[in-house]
């Protein structure tokens, strides 16, 4: 993955807090503060640009896209395509499939929604979607692995149904 990002430098501010010598401090921070930001938004760049990729390989790689979550029950998070990254924007988009350990991953009759997704109507900055696709895996999956027990007794009911 190889992306350029370019934050805006006007959208950094530095503030300084605290005590009396904070408040000294502040008196020359029009001398320093363009160097600091400058020094931030450089190495944040960097990361983003250089480093993130990578690391995000490197752990997808080492546990191949999934994840023992609960008892009997893994999930598969591989990632689809690749993330896609921009100046404003970063989204991942895995796949999102629970299935018992040890067998083979069964497809749920939902259809997979296409990944990564992003609400463009809503502002947030972070977002979490879960589809039908997935919750209707986790259903099947805990229903087949941990099942799905409970007692129903006559005193449960109300005395108008006999048992």
């Amino acid at each position: 993955m190889r992306t350029t990002v370019q934050i805006p430098v006007d959208d950094v501010e530095l503030q300084l807090h605290g005590d009396a010598i904070i408040e000294f401090v502040s008196l020359f921070e029009g001398l320093f503060q363009t160097r600091v930001v400058d020094t931030i938004v450089t190495q944040v760049e960097d990361v983003l640009e250089n480093q993130l990729g990578p690391e995000l390989n490197k752990i997808a790689v080492a546990t191949n896209g999934e994840t023992d979550l609960f008892e009997g029950i893994s999930l598969d998070w591989s990632m689809v395509k690749a993330p896609q990254l921009t100046t404003y924007d970063f989204s991942i988009g895995g796949r999102g499939l629970f299935y018992a350990n040890g067998s083979t991953p069964v497809e749920p009759n939902a259809t997979a929604p296409v990944m990564p997704y992003r609400d463009v109507l809503n502002e947030d900055r972070a977002q979490f979607c879960l589809s039908t696709y997935t919750m209707d895996s986790l259903a099947y999956t805990f229903l087949n692995t941990v099942g799905f027990n409970f007692l129903l007794t006559n005193d449960d009911l109300p005395p108008t149904i006999p048992i």
